[in-house]
């Protein structure tokens, strides 16, 4: 079967290539770490219940499962965000949570809110729904379909409020727009809209930033391919508050979702972050001002 997908940089549709093998892997009764991953963003939150040394222990996530370079999961913070009932939404954005930048790097979610009502936005955050992104990479559809359906659920929900369902990452906002249409036909692709939009649309009462930096900018390699647009939104944002911003192209990091974290796979994603990111990180140009990325990612080998 050839599984050939015309935008990704390699030419590889994964979820297509994963949907052989996870018919495979149910035959011959299952795979435990796919079990576990297609749990991974209910189980992270009660993770974060788990003394510090459980939490950090590399046993339990790589050597047992056959994981690597997992990110650390941080304590539950004491501070909330500011969250929304589904049945009384009484703002004008409301953030889909995500286990990426809302529980493993909460401090983008805290920023992104805090941005956005600086230029006047009335805004929460909804509940955490697992948007099954490792299903759909390993081509699990059945759980990916029930996945889009709870999806669905919640942005009826913000719709009828009169909300606006924001992602902050491209990679979870394009899944509205293009894969969970895979397994719903109907499905509102458009219902959610990407962080750059709305501050696009307000990009005049952005404040100024405090320092002024030179930032070399690096897309999401599946942004770069189908919404090459919302990168030149970065670009725009960034220079209007005054950084000078330099954009990168490059391909694919090595990760492909979970591709990167499973052992058998570490060299080949650790090479083709050496081949297709690090040379860029390691200009003398990039190594000394800011390289910042559009999307939420761990650095092979590296804590994100």
């Amino acid at each position: 079967m050839r599984c050939v997908h015309r935008h990704c940089p390699v030419h590889v549709d994964i979820p297509e290539l994963s949907h052989g093998s996870s018919r495979r892997t149910t035959q011959i009764g299952g795979d435990r770490c796919h079990h576990v991953l297609s749990r991974f963003e209910s189980l992270v939150p009660l993770v974060q219940r788990l003394p510090a040394g459980t939490r950090r222990s590399p046993d339990w996530r790589q050597g047992r499962l056959g994981l690597v370079d997992l990110p650390d999961v941080p304590a539950r913070p004491a501070a909330t965000l500011p969250t929304c009932d589904p049945d009384d939404v009484d703002v004008d954005v409301v953030v889909l949570a995500d286990v990426f930048t809302s529980v493993l790097d909460r401090e983008e979610a805290v920023a992104a809110v805090a941005l956005l009502e600086a230029v006047g936005y009335s805004v929460a955050v909804s509940r955490l729904v697992p948007t099954a992104k490792f299903d759909h990479v390993k081509g699990l559809r059945r759980r990916f379909a029930r996945a889009a359906s709870a999806q669905r659920e919640l942005l009826d929900q913000i719709e009828e409020a009169g909300a606006v369902a924001v992602s902050l990452d491209p990679a979870i906002a394009l899944m509205h727009r293009h894969d969970y249409a895979k397994v719903d036909t109907t499905y509102p692709r458009h219902a959610v809209r990407p962080l750059i939009d709305l501050l696009v649309d307000r990009m005049d009462r952005l404040p100024p930033a405090a320092q002024p930096r030179s930032l070399h900018l690096f897309g999401h390699c599946t942004e770069q391919a189908l919404a090459p647009a919302w990168i030149d939104g970065w670009t725009r944002v960034l220079g209007a508050v005054g950084h000078d911003v330099q954009r990168v192209s490059t391909g694919c990091c090595g990760m492909a979702g979970i591709f990167g974290h499973e052992a058998e796979n570490a060299d080949m994603s650790h090479a083709l972050f050496d081949q297709l990111w690090r040379p860029h990180l390691d200009t003398g140009a990039a190594a000394g001002s800011g390289a910042v990325a559009t999307g939420w990612s761990p650095v092979p080998g590296q804590t994100p």
